[in-house]
């Protein structure tokens, strides 16, 4: 949660943050099923 909100603060468009905020979501999901 703090890298996502982190990353949206860096990008300024909202297009962008979108995208970011989407991709960082995936990789939680991701990192989730892993430790799983």
């Amino acid at each position: 949660l703090v890298q996502s909100t982190g990353s949206v603060k860096l990008s300024n468009s909202s297009s962008t943050q979108n995208e970011v905020s989407t991709a960082q979501l995936s990789a939680q999901l991701i990192s989730l099923r892993c430790y799983r």
